[in-house]
């Protein structure tokens, strides 16, 4: 049922622009910022559409947004990725975090699993304690935080002196181009006008539809209305 409101080709780009987001490795910080929040803009116009449609007098308007909308926590996973993506780019450009906090492509459930592999390794080979307290846990993963910042750094550090971590001969390059270009370009972002763009781009996406007319009608279809 979503597919006939929306058209197949426009979900079909709406999942494309999730993936280019959140998992493309090379994908810019500024793209990903673009296409996470033109999703949101998306699902909120697709939802406030839904909202204001007549379609059955006899079902609520629960069942018509269970009925036409993606479920709640896919819904929710949209609006919190994209907000969570912003408020990492905003601490970046405040000097708050290192620039490699935003390989987000690496939160994915397999990178955070290995977490606890990683963790246990620090026992050394000689240990047999493989159980350790939580506190043990969030000493050791600061341990890690501080080496993964180190690795992250001698990419870019040409010294005669630099630590030499082994890497994977397919995953150097990849390494190497993200670390470069999260340095030189998150300072440069202009993070009001990308979100703008998103904005644009969501309408565009859904231009020759019903769905703009009538919030359009309604008078909800601005930028400042849909982010209430």
């Amino acid at each position: 049922m979503m597919m006939l409101i929306l058209g197949e080709p426009r979900f079909i780009k709406m999942l494309q622009m999730i993936i280019v987001a959140y998992i493309e490795k090379k994908t810019t910080i500024a793209e990903r910022l673009r296409s996470a929040w033109c999703v949101v803009f998306f699902c909120r116009i697709w939802f406030t559409w839904i909202k204001l449609k007549t379609f059955d007098s006899t079902q609520s308007a629960e069942n018509n947004t269970s009925k036409y909308f993606i479920t709640r926590p896919a819904y929710l996973s949209v609006e919190i990725n994209a907000h969570n993506l912003l408020y990492l780019i905003l601490l970046v450009k405040q000097k708050q975090l290192p620039p490699h906090v935003l390989h987000v492509h690496t939160f994915n459930s397999q990178a955070c699993e290995s977490i606890f592999g990683n963790a246990r390794a620090l026992s050394g080979i000689y240990s047999t304690i493989i159980n350790f307290t939580v506190h043990d846990f969030l000493r050791r993963v600061q341990r890690l935080s501080l080496l993964n910042d180190i690795k992250c750094k001698q990419l870019n550090d040409e010294s005669v002196n630099n630590l030499v971590f082994p890497v994977h001969y397919k995953h150097r390059n990849d390494r190497q181009s993200l670390l470069t270009q999260s340095q030189t370009g998150i300072d440069q972002i202009e993070i009001e006008q990308v979100i703008t763009d998103a904005y644009h781009k969501a309408i565009e996406m859904l231009d020759g539809l019903e769905i703009l007319n009538l919030l359009e009608k309604n008078r909800v279809l601005g930028l400042k209305s849909l982010s209430e």
